[in-house]
C-alpha cells in the first residue's frame, strides 16, 4: 500500500522528466554523436526492375530519402554482369537495392538487411566480409528488396556504389569476394557451424594472411602455409566461440568434433590463396577494418537503425505492399507472426502503434534467447512502425506550435527515449532493474513510456508512467514496487484499489500467444533508495510497541514486589506505559 504523499516540486525537478518530451535521463548515444560529427556521404543503388511505387517503398525502407539523384545508380543485369561476370543481361530481373553511408573512423563495415526475410541466402555478416574484401572502409551498408531474392545480386549494387564513392575496385578483388560468399555457405552446409562462426573463420583467415604479409613479410605464402593457417584458424575460432570444445592444437581439423570436411578445408585454402594475391591482403588497414567490424557487430541495435530513418510510408502503401510470412515456428517464435498481424490490423483501423511498439521490447526482454534472425525481424517491424507513425509529423509540429514549445521530431523523441534507457542502465542499474521488472509486468516498456515522478516511503517505490505527446503527457499507470518482496501493484485510476500484478505481461490476452518468462533478473538490494530519498527516522512498529509493553508489564510486576526498596510506585509505572502507547498511536496517525 502507499505509505506517503508525492514528494515536493524541488525534488521532482531533479529526478523527473522535464520537459514532457524528454526522457528520464537525458543522453545521446555515442553512435548518434559520432554521426553528427561526420559529413556523411550517402549513396543509393536501386534495382532496375522496380516500379516507381516500389522504388519509393524501397527508399523508405532504406531510410534514403535524402539521397540526391546524382548519388543514385540503377542496377540492371548488365551492371551485375560487369561486376560479377555471371551472365546476367538487360533482361535480368533486379529488385535488390543498397544504401551506403560513410561513417566515422573506427566504425568498420556494418551491414543491415532491412528486409531479412526477402534475402534468402546471403547474411549480413557475409556481406560485411565480402564488402571489406572488395575495399569498403568505415561505411554503413543497408540492403532491402521488395521481393524474395538470394541476395547475391545486391552485392553488385554495393560494388557500384563503392566505385562511385572513389574506392578503387579491381576484378580480382570482386571475384575473391564472390568466392568468399560461396565458401562461407559451403562451410555452413558442411558443418554444424552457425553463420556467425563461419564468417568469423573467414574474417580471421584474412586477418592472419594480412599479418603474415605486412608484419612478418611473408610475401610468398606456400599452399602448405595457407592450408596450415586455415586449419589453425578453424581450431582457434571454434575454441574461442565454444570453450567446451576440447580440441588441442595437434588435433586434425576434419574430425568428428569440428566436423569440417577436408574438401571444405581445401576450398577455404584455395579462396585464402586467392585473397593473398589481392591488394587488400597487403593493406594493414584492411585488417583494422575487419577488427573494427567484429568489435562493432554486437553493437548493432534498433537505435542505430532508427537514426538513419527518414520520411514516412502511408497506411495505404503499407497495406498494399507484399507481406512477409513468419509463421514457421521452427524458425520464429509464434508471437512474431502475431505482432506482424496486429500491426496490419492496427493500421487498417487507423490506430496507434505505441502499445505494439512497446510490446516488442518487453518480448525481447522476456525471451533473451531470441536468434539474430528473430531480432532482425523485430527491427524490421519497428521500422515499419516508425514509417507509419511518422505520418503524424505535421500534426505533431502543429501541436508544438500551438503551445509555443520547441518541436522535437518523432525520430528524435524515439531516440531520446532509447538513449535514456541505455543511460539509466549505466548510471543506476538497480533503478533500471526495478523499472524493467515493472515493464515486464505491465507491458509498458521504458523505451516507449516515461517512468516519472518517483516517490519512496520505506520499502515502497511509486512511479507515474506516462506516454509523452508533443503538448502533454497522458497518465497511463500508477504503479508501486515493494523492495521487501519484489511484488508489484497497479492502482486503479478511479477507485484507487491496489491490483497485484503477475511478473509476466499477459501477451495471450492481446495476441493469443503465451510467452514464457526467461528474463534473468538482477539483484535488487532491500535497502535501495531512489535519488534524493532520505529515509525517515526509525518508527516504532506495533510489534515493537507490544514488546515494549510486555517489558513494561514485567517492570510493573517487579516494581510492585520491590516498591519499598526501589521507592518506585505502580502509578509511575502505569504513567510510563500510557506514554509508550500514546507515542505508538501518534506514530501510526502520522503514516
Amino acid at each position: 500500500m502507499k505509505k506517503s504523499l508525492r514528494i515536493g516540486a524541488a525534488l521532482l525537478a531533479a529526478i523527473t522528466l522535464a520537459p514532457v518530451s524528454s526522457p528520464l535521463i537525458n543522453g545521446t548515444s555515442a553512435f548518434v554523436q559520432a554521426i553528427s560529427e561526420v559529413e556523411s556521404q550517402q549513396l543509393l543503388s536501386l534495382g532496375g526492375s522496380l516500379t516507381a511505387e516500389q522504388q519509393q517503398q524501397t527508399i523508405q525502407l532504406l531510410g534514403a530519402s535524402d539521397v540526391t539523384p546524382t548519388n543514385t545508380v540503377f542496377v540492371d543485369g548488365t551492371v551485375i554482369n560487369r561486376f560479377l561476370q555471371d551472365g546476367s543481361n538487360a533482361d535480368t530481373i533486379v529488385y535488390s537495392s543498397a544504401f551506403i553511408q560513410s561513417q566515422p573512423e573506427g566504425y568498420g563495415v556494418q551491414v543491415q538487411v532491412v528486409t531479412p526475410q526477402n534475402i534468402t541466402v546471403v547474411t549480413p555478416a557475409t556481406y560485411q566480409n565480402a564488402a571489406i574484401t572488395a575495399g569498403a572502409k568505415n561505411v554503413l551498408v543497408k540492403i532491402a528488396t521488395v521481393s524474395p531474392v538470394t541476395g547475391e545480386g545486391a552485392l553488385a549494387g554495393v560494388y557500384a556504389l563503392l566505385e562511385q564513392s572513389g574506392v578503387q575496385l579491381n576484378q580480382q578483388s570482386i571475384q575473391v569476394a564472390e568466392k568468399e560468399i560461396q565458401v562461407i555457405q559451403q562451410v555452413q552446409e558442411d558443418s554444424e557451424l552457425t553463420d556467425e562462426q563461419a564468417n568469423q573463420i573467414a574474417s580471421e583467415i584474412k586477418q592472419q594472411i594480412i599479418i603474415e604479409i605486412t608484419e612478418n613479410e611473408e610475401t610468398n605464402l606456400t599452399e602448405a602455409d595457407i592450408t596450415a593457417l586455415v586449419e589453425q584458424t578453424i581450431i582457434n575460432t571454434i575454441n574461442n566461440i565454444d570453450n567446451s570444445t576440447n580440441i588441442d592444437n595437434s588435433t586434425t581439423v576434419n574430425n568428428t568434433e569440428v566436423n569440417v570436411s577436408s574438401e571444405t578445408i581445401a576450398e577455404l585454402a584455395e579462396w585464402a590463396a586467392s585473397f593473398a594475391e589481392t591488394d587488400q591482403a597487403k593493406d594493414a588497414d584492411v585488417a583494422k577494418q575487419l577488427q573494427d567490424t567484429q568489435a562493432n557487430t554486437a553493437g548493432q541495435s534498433w537505435s542505430q537503425i532508427l537514426a538513419s530513418q527518414e520520411g514516412s510510408t502511408t497506411a495505404a502503401d503499407l497495406l498494399a505492399a507484399e507481406r512477409n510470412d513468419f509463421s514457421d515456428t521452427t524458425v520464429y517464435h509464434p508471437l512474431i507472426q502475431a505482432f506482424y498481424d496486429n500491426f496490419y490490423s492496427t493500421i487498417e483501423a487507423g490506430g496507434s502503434i505505441e502499445q505494439l511498439y512497446a510490446h516488442t521490447f518487453i518480448f525481447e526482454a522476456l525471451v533473451p534467447e531470441l536468434t539474430p534472425t528473430e531480432l532482425d525481424v523485430l527491427n524490421e517491424m519497428r521500422t515499419l512502425m516508425y514509417q507509419y507513425a511518422a505520418n503524424t509529423e505535421s500534426e505533431r509540429e502543429g501541436a508544438a506550435a500551438s503551445v509555443g514549445i520547441e518541436y522535437v521530431t518523432l525520430k528524435d523523441q524515439w531516440l531520446q527515449q532509447l538513449n535514456a534507457v541505455d543511460s539509466l542502465r549505466s548510471a543506476n542499474p538497480v533503478l533500471a532493474e526495478i523499472i524493467q521488472r515493472i515493464a515486464n509486468a505491465t507491458g509498458l516498456a521504458p523505451e516507449v513510456y516515461s517512468y516519472s515522478e518517483m516517490t519512496q516511503a520505506n520499502e515502497y517505490i511509486n512511479f507515474f508512467i506516462r506516454f509523452d505527446e508533443v503538448s502533454h503527457a497522458t497518465l497511463v499507470a500508477d504503479v508501486e514496487f515493494n523492495l521487501a518482496d519484489d511484488s508489484i501493484v497497479q492502482y486503479d485510476e478511479v477507485t484507487g484499489e491496489a491490483i497485484a500484478l503477475a511478473p509476466t505481461f499477459n501477451f495471450a490476452a492481446i495476441y493469443g500467444v503465451d510467452v514464457e518468462n526467461s528474463y534473468v533478473p538482477a539483484e535488487i538490494p532491500a535497502d535501495f533508495t531512489i535519488p534524493g530519498y532520505v529515509a525517515p527516522a526509525a518508527e516504532v512498529t506495533e510489534e515493537e510497541t507490544s514488546e515494549v509493553l510486555s517489558e513494561t508489564e514485567v517492570i510493573e510486576e517487579t516494581t510492585e514486589q520491590e516498591a519499598s526498596s526501589e521507592d518506585v510506585s505502580s502509578e509511575e509505572t502505569e504513567t510510563t506505559t500510557d506514554s509508550l502507547e500514546e507515542a505508538a498511536n501518534s506514530d501510526e496517525a502520522g503514516e
